[in-house]
């Protein structure tokens, strides 16, 4: 199960969006050969006042030993909005070294990156 929290930062608001093969509403698929799993699910928390409600989020977490990856996208149908991707490579560890090393004051309703997962 993963928890990501997203946030829309000039109204102080958060929201987090639990993804696992058992949420409801929530697609999700496992690339064994690639060390990947995606979740596909509809955006359902305001982030941006140019961004409407109508809009599906693809996120996908990659834990590799030579590269730990996670990447978001968010669909309006076949139309790519919003591509992000935080990666780290060369260490040997899992997603959560990524995790670890985004700095505390990041993690604040102020300061918060519009995505933060905990495994």
């Amino acid at each position: 199960m993963h928890i990501s929290q997203v946030s829309n930062t000039p109204w102080l608001e958060m929201h987090n969006y639990v993804l696992s093969h058992t949420s409801v509403g929530v697609q999700s698929e496992v690339c064994e050969d690639e060390g990947k799993l995606s979740f596909y699910f509809q955006k359902t928390f305001h982030v941006s006042p140019f961004l409407d409600m109508d809009h599906i989020y693809h996120f996908s977490f990659s834990d590799l030993q030579e590269k730990a990856q996670v990447n978001i996208e968010m669909h309006k149908g076949d139309d790519l909005y919003f591509d992000a991707k935080v990666s780290q490579s060369g260490m040997v560890g899992s997603l959560i070294n990524i995790l670890i090393s985004i700095p505390i004051p990041y993690l604040s309703p102020l300061h918060s990156p519009l995505f933060f997962s905990y495994c």
